[in-house]
């Protein structure tokens, strides 16, 4: 199992020598609460972005991450130099096609809803495959910022709406790390958004119900 970071502002959680984004922290985090040990497993970390998920798998043992993207040469180069990294740029996490499954799918697909990324991440998924998403309820609701209360509706909302296509939640955390507005807030401090990590077992390819 994961250890939490001591701290957000820990300069070298698992070891790693530079962080190269706080997505690290949310999804260690995450992991940590799920009790997923990421030890030998195929990945894949959609909306890469920088790779700050993909270097928390790596650095808790992964075998295989492929990291897709719609930006070129935005991926960090402590991420992209590794062996175990497969990346995909300019290539929408919505359309692309896998030629792989994999054991889990991590995902911060920003702007997109939940109802539209899970289906995207479950083509990637082998028979026992999982997802784990950054959910953001601003995003989901449409709204710029939403209060504590109100992001916990819209969470549960969005749990309950993802069901209708088949995937069930296997657990909830809230993100130890706020959105931005400022960056560097610890969730519940400052004006940052707060953002929830969700845990969904995955619909194999095909079996989804297509979002509405």
């Amino acid at each position: 199992m994961i250890p939490p970071p001591a701290d957000a502002n820990d300069a070298t959680p698992l070891g790693v020598a530079r962080v190269v984004s706080r997505g690290f922290y949310k999804l260690q985090h995450a992991l940590h609460e799920f009790g997923i040990d990421a030890e030998s497993l195929a990945c894949t970390d959609l909306g890469a972005s920088v790779g700050g998920f993909s270097q928390c798998l790596l650095a808790c043992g992964a075998r295989r991450v492929v990291a897709v993207d719609t930006a070129k040469g935005i991926l960090d180069y402590a991420v992209r130099r590794d062996d175990r990294v497969c990346v995909l740029e300019r290539t929408n996490a919505l359309h692309v096609e896998p030629d792989e499954r994999v054991n889990l799918v991590v995902m911060d697909l920003g702007w997109t809803p939940q109802r539209l990324a899970l289906p995207a991440a479950a083509k990637w998924l082998d028979e026992d495959g999982r997802i784990v998403s950054l959910i953001k309820p601003h995003y989901e609701s449409g709204e710029h910022l939403t209060g504590e209360k109100q992001s916990e509706k819209i969470v549960q909302e969005t749990v309950d709406a993802v069901a209708a296509l088949g995937f069930v939640c296997l657990g909830l955390t809230r993100s130890p790390i706020a959105g931005s507005r400022r960056k560097g807030k610890i969730a519940g401090v400052g004006t940052g958004n707060v953002e929830w990590l969700g845990l969904f077992e995955g619909v194999q390819a095909g079996d989804a119900a297509q979002p509405g």
